[in-house]
């Protein structure tokens, strides 16, 4: 019969009206499977069908690559270690936000749209 491989998206950002603490925690271990995942099959197992003499076309992984959204979070200086920081001072959080879209100003999956409230910030990882 015919061959296919099904994927699982598990990536991927809830949109919600809010989020919580608790689905920015989800939406980050979410990332972190997506990634795992296309790291293991659109890096990993393509060298094995290489090495194998498999005949396929190949899958451009660069498009796929959620690193620099995990980065975002998990680096020094990033989304948790901000938080952290401003968790242990009295700040607000405007402060907190602001510290954040300073600390990645470089970086345009991170911003705060124009007419948005100083507490509020978005990512837009794809």
């Amino acid at each position: 019969g015919e061959k296919y491989v099904g994927l699982l998206d598990i990536a991927g950002f809830e949109i919600f009206k809010t989020n919580s603490f608790e689905q920015l925690c989800i939406n980050y271990v979410n990332e972190n499977l997506q990634h795992l995942f296309n790291t293991h099959f659109f890096t990993k197992e393509q060298s094995e069908y290489k090495a194998e003499g498999i005949v396929w076309d190949p899958i451009a992984f660069a498009e796929l690559d959620l690193q620099p959204t995990i980065s975002l979070f998990s680096e020094k200086r990033g989304l948790f270690d901000i938080l952290d920081d401003t968790c242990k001072s009295p700040r607000t959080d405007g402060v907190f936000v602001d510290e954040l879209l300073k600390a990645h100003k470089d970086r345009r999956l991170l911003s705060r749209p124009d007419g948005w409230p100083k507490t509020q910030f978005q990512i837009s990882h794809y």
